[in-house]
């Protein structure tokens, strides 16, 4: 194991655990009374620590994949992600259906399983829309290069995750996580669904990136982009689209610098709930049609 191995294990042996939706209810306090029990003798001042601390407020286990709690983690406004794990012991390796040979050759192998995390922010970016911030180069691209670039939908959901996949292949996306995505893009629930959005280009996919409707508010999960200005250009007309369309708020997850750039402002647990309170009772959906770019002039 390296170093990063070790810390994870101590995370994955400190962590919340959550077994059953029920407990995603009341997560916030499952995360806090963790973060007392296993977190009390950490110091934040220590970057390492630190870092620590932050996965142990923020993030549950589960040692399962459950369709249960990652369909609730959604329609709670949750991030169900994953974190890989060093497997340390005997007992983590299913070992019924290997050879002798087969498991001898396990020995000193660094191998990994993948745990279901969900992660429920402390501080999320989050834009509303009145603050909406649009690049000012935006009207000039979808005049100029970007003119004839369009936007769908869930056109191509498996082509977009695999663009992601090509993208960043050390990536939070595991296959377990991303059967359970599918297994909701193609069934979503009525409170919740998880989506795709496509920038095409003359038949090519250029930039995407998947998200999840929760009621009426999208949350941003990962994205891609294959050319120059078109990631800022897909944020920029997303944006557009969800402040026209009904949707209440537009959640950007974790903080990162560039996203202060659309508008978000970060808000804590507190914050985050009141903002999820009001939310409506009907889940808005995307529409089917390809949009041209150029369409989104109107709202400049």
């Amino acid at each position: 194991m390296d170093f990063n191995d070790f810390i994870y294990h101590f995370i994955y042996t400190n962590s919340a655990r959550i077994s059953s939706p029920k407990q995603l209810d009341s997560l916030g306090t499952i995360l806090d009374d963790n973060l007392v029990t296993n977190g009390f003798f950490l110091d934040p001042e220590d970057s390492l620590d630190s870092a620590i601390l932050e996965q142990l407020s923020e993030e549950a286990l589960c040692e399962e994949f459950n369709p249960a709690i990652v369909c609730r983690s959604l329609e709670l406004g949750f991030y169900p992600m994953s974190m890989a794990k060093a497997i340390t012991s005997l007992q983590e390796i299913d070992i019924k259906n290997l050879s002798e040979d087969q498991f001898l050759s396990l020995h000193g192998k660094n191998i990994r399983r993948n745990l279901l995390a969900v992660k429920y922010h402390s501080k999320k970016l989050i834009v509303q829309f009145d603050s909406l911030h649009i690049s000012k180069k935006l009207k000039g691209w979808l005049k100029g290069k970007f003119a004839d670039y369009t936007i769908t939908f869930n056109r191509n959901y498996s082509l977009c995750v695999q663009e992601l996949l090509n993208s960043y292949p050390e990536t939070w996306l595991c296959p377990e996580l991303l059967e359970q995505y599918e297994l909701i893009h193609n069934n979503p629930g009525p409170d919740a669904s998880i989506d795709s959005v496509e920038i095409w280009k003359d038949g090519k996919l250029v930039a995407g990136e998947i998200g999840f409707i929760t009621h009426n508010a999208y949350a941003s999960l990962s994205g891609f982009h294959k050319e120059d200005d078109i990631g800022t250009v897909q944020m920029c007309v997303l944006g557009l689209f969800l402040k026209h369309n009904g949707f209440a708020y537009w959640d950007l997850g974790m903080e990162l610098d560039y996203k202060y750039r659309y508008g978000a402002k970060a808000l804590n647990r507190q914050e985050q709930e009141e903002l999820y309170s009001t939310l409506g009772s009907e889940k808005l959906s995307f529409p089917k049609e390809e949009i041209p770019l150029s369409r989104f002039l109107e709202y400049l």
